[in-house]
């Protein structure tokens, strides 16, 4: 097993953080880029081969990694998969129009010869694999797998988890005998086929519940002023591709969708509240400017608060 080779921001000057990062990466995975902030990007990487398989562990703050398309057809990447394993933190993997959102302990896989981007949350720990498909005995059943969610709740998919993790403590700072090295090899191959089942995909139920944690959140944060994709992001651990893709696919935008709470909630107040100002009813529910609470709640109801109010009182 060679010796396993490390990486770190740590030393590096903030200004030269993201272009350092982009080398490493770029010498990991051909046509592979980072784009992160680059004030306060961290990052630890490390690399290592355990027999026929490449396995890297990542750790860094929130940031995005693409790898683009190369002119040509690179024969050293064509028949390989790249696993995404979720150790801690969560992270959205994208290929071929398709996405696949982990949380810790989840499973997904990426065609290594095709594009695709990684969006990572902060405080992110992901295990990496790149695997031939040739260490597999059904490749067609595998690459059906590609971006889908493999639950951290199969046995197989924990038992890789552990043994990978198990490995880094053992191995991870000497090298080891060649007959280790390709016994080793041939167990880690092993067990990603095991954890490469149909039986662990997420089905539509989980990823409706991660929605209805979104949504429930929101409705009990209106009323902070600073809320926003990015904060749903930070405390709920999600990456904010991952609350996009969500609400896109409610045919809104989380902003709009949270404007459209807050407008709604307003208008109740209104009829439940007539002592209370508008003014304090706009603060309340989240608006921290009055006049954009009067021009935003006119574009929804086409009416403004206080004709909305007076015609309120007129029919009682």
């Amino acid at each position: 097993m060679a010796l396993m080779e490390h990486f770190s921001t740590a030393e590096v000057p903030a200004a030269d953080r993201i272009g350092f990062w982009n080398q490493i990466v770029g010498q990991t995975f051909r046509g592979g880029a980072v784009d992160a902030r680059q004030d306060d990007f961290l990052a630890e990487f490390w690399r290592w081969n355990v027999g026929p398989i490449r396995l890297m562990r990542a750790k860094a703050t929130r940031s995005t990694v693409t790898r683009w398309r190369q002119s040509r057809a690179d024969d050293a990447d064509a028949g390989r998969l790249i696993l995404h394993l979720q150790n801690r933190g969560s992270s959205q993997t994208t290929q071929n129009a398709r996405s696949a959102t982990l949380s810790t302990g989840d499973l997904t896989l990426c065609d290594g010869a095709s594009p695709y981007t990684l969006d990572i949350s902060d405080g992110n720990d992901l295990l990496v694999l790149d695997v031939p498909l040739s260490c597999f005995q059904d490749p067609d059943k595998v690459t059906a797998l590609i971006t889908r969610r493999l639950s951290c709740n199969s046995p197989h998919v924990a038992l890789l988890r552990r043994f990978v993790l198990s490995l880094w403590d053992e191995f991870g700072g000497r090298t080891s005998k060649n007959e280790d090295d390709i016994a080793l090899g041939r167990v880690l191959s092993d067990l990603t086929g095991l954890a490469l089942s149909p039986d662990a995909i997420v089905d539509a139920a989980e990823r409706h519940g991660d929605r209805e944690r979104i949504l429930n959140w929101i409705q009990e944060s209106l009323t902070d002023p600073d809320l926003s994709t990015s904060m749903i992001a930070r405390r709920l651990d999600f990456p904010v591709r991952t609350i996009q893709d969500i609400f896109a696919r409610m045919g809104t935008t989380p902003t709009q969708y949270i404007l459209l709470r807050r407008l709604e909630r307003a208008r109740s107040m209104l009829i439940d509240h007539a002592d209370r100002s508008i003014t304090d009813i706009a603060f309340e529910v989240g608006f921290n400017d009055s006049n954009y609470f009067s021009r935003a709640f006119r574009k929804r109801f086409d009416t403004t608060p206080s004709m909305f109010r007076a015609r309120l009182r007129k029919s009682r």
